[in-house]
């Protein structure tokens, strides 16, 4: 089997408790570093939940060459103010042949967790990486964006078909909601 791209997306965390220490039982402020065993380039953090024991994250990522024999990492942590440590809660080990299907949503259980905690993660492939290069190379062109703020009527004097109006749908990348998106090849219009 090739490589697969993953997105991974930490859902949520459950059967958490408060952690004992001193007088005072406080809850934990979790949250979860992930990474490819063996491979120290990869690490990736979702942000801290203060003081939760159900935290929710739905952070996703993308993890753009996962093979056979790989294992994703997620490693549940507790955030601690200086001068104290963070404290481990868990962790968790996703490999390729846990996944099931091109997406499916997992409990997986916390390995050294004083508690009966899960970790929710759904997990997708985006597909065979030899044949999205293979994709791209296909369908890849030279293009030109030009942004203009000439209302579109003024753009073309002939009518604007299907397809050629762009809804950005109020995106904060572009200045404009409709925009007259202009294909041009090789320096030549088309």
């Amino acid at each position: 089997m090739a490589p697969v791209q993953l997105q991974v997306t930490v859902e949520a965390a459950s059967g958490l408790q408060k952690q004992r220490g001193g007088v005072l039982a406080s809850r934990p402020s979790p949250y979860v570093v992930i990474n490819i065993v063996g491979k120290e380039d990869l690490r990736l953090q979702t942000p801290v939940v203060k003081h939760s024991l159900a935290p929710v994250w739905n952070f996703s990522v993308g993890i753009d060459s996962f093979d056979i024999g790989e294992t994703v990492q997620f490693i549940l942590m507790d955030a601690n103010t200086w001068p104290r440590s963070d404290k481990l809660l868990g962790r968790a080990f996703l490999t390729r042949q846990d996944i099931d299907s091109n997406e499916c949503t997992l409990d997986l259980t916390l390995a050294e967790s004083t508690a009966n905690a899960t970790l929710r993660v759904n997990v997708a492939t985006v597909g065979d990486i030899e044949a999205c290069e293979q994709t791209a190379m296909k369908g890849s062109a030279q293009l030109e964006v030009e942004e203009t703020h000439e209302p579109v009527a003024e753009q073309s004097g002939e009518a604007i078909g299907r397809g050629s109006v762009l809804d950005s749908g109020g995106s904060t990348e572009l200045s404009c909601t409709n925009c007259l998106v202009e294909v041009v090849e090789n320096g030549e219009e088309g």
